[in-house]
């Protein structure tokens, strides 16, 4: 009965295999399950923390500067 030679190159290769699966596991629960965070930034702002990386975003969107302006004080094109 013949079994697997296992050699140094091949156990180094079946080791990274693992060692590879297991991070993109850990990686893909992180980025699933993203964990709140409380924001510097104030509370206009909701941050959430993946892994190692923070991402904020703006809980009230901003009106463009164009909608605050009335007609009167808009500017004219060709002036």
């Amino acid at each position: 009965m013949n079994g697997i030679s296992w050699t140094r190159g091949k156990l180094a290769l079946v080791v990274a295999a693992a060692m590879s699966l297991g991070a993109t596991g850990l990686l893909s629960i992180a980025v699933a399950y993203p964990r709140p965070v409380v924001s510097a930034l104030g509370p206009d702002w909701q941050c959430h923390r993946i892994a190692f990386l923070t991402s904020c975003t703006r809980l009230e969107q901003l009106q463009p500067v164009a909608d605050r302006t009335g007609k009167a004080t808009a500017m004219r094109r060709g002036v």
